[in-house]
């Protein structure tokens, strides 16, 4: 059995399906597959929260889309976050600029 996780707008998503695939993954052979259509998601969990290692230990693999809109596969959640390129830079001295490449 392979199930996609389609984690949208976020890590909320995780948090509350977490019992369920923590469930799925003790009683059954599956895959779980998280997939982050939104950019952001990624950067705005920070990796040493509970959630995140929660989640990490679940994620059989992570899909997740690039602020250029191509899509990316990592084994784990901490290789696809360590995989984008960020960038600041200032346009005006008042208001620096995040750039997230990939």
């Amino acid at each position: 059995m392979h199930l996609l996780m389609w984690c949208s707008p976020g890590f909320g998503l995780i948090d509350t399906w977490l019992p369920v695939i923590k469930k799925l993954k003790e009683n059954n052979k599956i895959r779980i597959d998280f997939v982050f259509p939104e950019p952001s998601s990624l950067i705005l969990e920070d990796k040493n929260s509970d959630l995140f290692k929660l989640a990490e230990q679940f994620a059989d693999r992570v899909l997740y889309r690039s602020g250029s809109g191509r899509w990316f596969v990592k084994d784990t959640l901490i290789e696809a976050l360590e995989n984008r390129i960020f960038m600041v830079f200032h346009l005006n001295p008042t208001m620096p600029i995040l750039l997230i490449i990939n």
